[in-house]
């Protein structure tokens, strides 16, 4: 046996260990799960046993109370049976043999032109053809299925799509496909495949299937839209924008989507969320060139709200002062006059 075919018995052995333990789990959780059924079917009878006592004994309000019960408790049992019957059918599917993960291992030689199996990380990676979705170029990706963890319950956390070549929307790395965000899939209705295939240990199914969505666009449940893909990012919230759609801000010099900008009151100047303020006495925004302070107090406001470089407040204690001179003036003149006949 040369080290090739050794590593492939390896990693064969590696996943039928994980598959097997997650198997046993699951079956502990379906045993678990059969005790409740137990439960609510003793409820169900030990209702109907008090319903047939509470008649014979003519307890009518009663056995009408116990009657609803009992239904109640029926509709319990079916929904909770249909549930279990569901699972142990999608349980019905045996797990692979060590000779069939061997022959999965040489199936996926020939699909991807090899693989590739990291032993101390415990990473079975393949790599895709260049990808190209409807003129936007994508490259090729890695998929990375980390073999360690196919024990786990959340099995579609257990692999890692790599951009070989990032092409990511609007220049970032973290969407580099419609379908990838984080390195992590969408798999949209090929969901329920994907586990089922890590469930039973047919890997080469996974490969193939998780290709099968790269390959694919469904603008429904896409991250970003190919028609979106090589947008500007607002600076904000990361919105992609198109060249028609963005704002940009003199202030602090970046473009914004509509829903981060807004507009000066004073000058109608568009600028961000960001450099914009609000006035705190007419509650208006306005960018940083018709926010204005007051000559007397310092106090901060728009254009709009100060009247001869005075904010309200010192407006109207100067008009009040004004107000109050004149009518001192007018009552010590009746007095100066009198004193002067005198």
């Amino acid at each position: 046996m040369n080290e090739e075919h050794r590593t492939a018995l390896r990693v064969a052995n590696l996943i039928r260990d994980q598959v097997a333990a997650q198997e046993a789990r699951r079956f502990a959780t379906l045993a678990s799960e059969d005790r409740s059924v137990n439960g609510s079917m003793t409820r169900y009878l030990n209702l109907c046993r008090s319903v047939a006592k509470a008649h014979s004994r003519k307890w009518l309000a009663a056995a009408r109370n116990l009657s609803a019960q009992a239904t109640t408790a029926l509709e319990d049992l079916h929904y909770e049976i249909e549930s279990r019957r569901r699972q142990r059918h999608d349980e019905s599917q045996p797990i692979s043999s060590l000779g069939d993960i061997v022959r999965d291992l040489q199936q996926i030689e020939d699909e991807f032109h090899g693989w590739e199996f990291d032993d101390e990380t415990g990473t079975l990676s393949v790599e895709t053809d260049s990808i190209e979705l409807e003129g936007v170029y994508l490259g090729p990706f890695e998929i990375q299925l980390r073999l360690r963890d196919l024990s786990r319950s959340d099995l579609l956390s257990t692999f890692d799509i790599i951009a070989k070549e990032p092409n990511g929307a609007g220049g970032r790395d973290t969407v580099t496909h419609p379908h990838v965000s984080e390195q992590r899939l969408c798999a949209g209705d090929a969901m329920v495949p994907i586990q089922g295939a890590l469930q039973t240990g047919r890997i080469c199914d996974f490969f193939i299937l998780v290709r099968s969505v790269l390959q694919t666009y469904n603008p429904q449940s896409a991250y970003v839209r190919l028609e979106e893909w090589n947008g500007e990012p607002c600076h904000d919230c990361g919105y992609l924008m198109d060249d028609d759609s963005g704002f940009y801000c003199e202030f602090c010099e970046h473009n914004f989507c509509e829903s981060c900008t807004s507009y000066c009151s004073q000058c109608e100047t568009a600028a961000c969320m960001g450099c914009m303020e609000t006035c705190p006495e007419c509650s208006e925004r306005a960018c940083p060139n018709c926010m204005k302070t007051c000559q007397e107090c310092g106090h901060t406001c728009c254009e709009g709200c100060l009247t001869d470089g005075l904010c309200p407040s010192c407006h109207e204690e100067q008009e009040n002062q004004h107000d109050s001179d004149e009518s001192d003036g007018s009552a010590a003149a009746p007095v100066a006059a009198s004193e002067q006949a005198a």
